[in-house]
């Protein structure tokens, strides 16, 4: 597909599978990509150009927000006659190069390609006219772009490299979006090598080597100097306790985090007799304390009410009995 100049066009979640390409050229139009699926299947020996995902020409743009644009040529190439593609995120592959911008002096156009982010796999090309050029300020790269790291990044981004099983790969960044695809992409003994900013790795779920080379490094909470070697901590998520703390403890070191004073509960009363009180936090013992039985109590029975008026009656009746007792003899009702 090719567009007219100056008209604007917009795809999302388009998908295409082609033999040869460009899937699409922007013919100094301005062109954006969202969450498409480009695949350019073969291509013709000296004319990779025509196996491109995404394609511009005649100071044409194209901007790529997320998708996947791969070929066994380009993944994005800027024709000769100029024009800019700017990556911000996504997936671009290709087999001969993953970035190619040619300039021919007869335009006098640049040919530039400016990647912020997304996963960049394959080389990134000029054909050596200084009007060709390709700028990273952000990105995960399968080859090397140090030449390509815009000033910018130098002063105040961040870059690594990161090696897996002999491969190596490049984040370029702001310091917290190198931390935290490190932090995601990382796997057990992996190394990490930091070229330059300030970085604060943390959050590993696996070991994982760091070297400092050129930056300022913190892993986990700890400096780690220029020349130094440190290795990430993986914290365990259960509870360790003493007397006086509780922790969360790295499964190959001494090292701690989320230290801090137990916090104890009101205690709970067992069968036994006692009581026991516990942290709130971490639920270690921290202490038990017996209960002691209450005094015993002889229950009460009838009514205790006004003992002076039934000690009265009582000796009105004892009275009363004795003076039947005389009437009864006067009477000689006696036997």
């Amino acid at each position: 597909m090719d567009t007219i100049a100056l008209s604007p066009v917009s795809f999302h979640g388009v998908t295409v599978t082609a033999q040869s390409g460009p899937v699409i050229e922007a013919t100094g139009s301005a062109t954006t990509f969202e969450n498409c699926d480009f695949q350019v299947t073969t291509t013709t020996s000296n004319t990779h150009f025509a196996a491109t995902a995404v394609a511009v020409s005649w100071d044409g743009t194209a901007v790529i927000k997320g998708g996947t644009y791969a070929s066994t040529g380009y993944g994005v190439y800027v024709y000769s006659s100029g024009g800019t593609i700017t990556v911000e995120d996504g997936v671009v592959q290709g087999g001969v190069a993953a970035v190619k911008a040619d300039v021919d002096d007869t335009y006098g156009t640049p040919s530039t390609v400016k990647i912020h982010g997304g996963e960049i796999s394959g080389a990134l090309n000029t054909n050596g006219n200084t009007k060709a050029d390709i700028e990273v300020s952000g990105g995960i790269f399968d080859h090397d772009v140090t030449a390509n790291v815009v000033p910018s990044v130098a002063r105040d981004g961040a870059f690594a490299t990161l090696t897996s099983g002999g491969t190596t790969k490049y984040y370029v960044g702001t310091p917290e979006k190198v931390a935290s695809d490190l932090a995601r992409t990382a796997k057990e003994n992996d190394v990490i090598k930091l070229q330059q900013g300030s970085v604060n790795l943390s959050g590993f779920s696996v070991h994982v080597k760091v070297e400092n080379e050129g930056g300022t490094l913190t892993l986990d909470g700890e400096p780690v100097q220029q020349g130094s070697t440190a290795t990430a901590h993986v914290f365990g998520t259960a509870w360790q306790y003493d007397g006086t703390n509780h922790w969360h403890a790295c499964s190959t070191c001494d090292a701690r985090k989320d230290l801090a004073a137990h916090t104890s509960d009101a205690g709970t009363i067992t069968s036994a007799g006692e009581k026991t009180y516990r942290c709130t936090t971490c639920g270690a013992v921290l202490k038990t304390e017996v209960i002691s039985a209450p005094a015993y109590v002889v229950p009460k029975t009838g009514d205790s009410s006004n003992v002076p008026l039934w000690l009265s009656l009582m000796a009105l009746a004892a009275a009363g009995m004795g003076a039947a007792t005389l009437l009864m003899k006067k009477e000689g009702w006696a036997r």
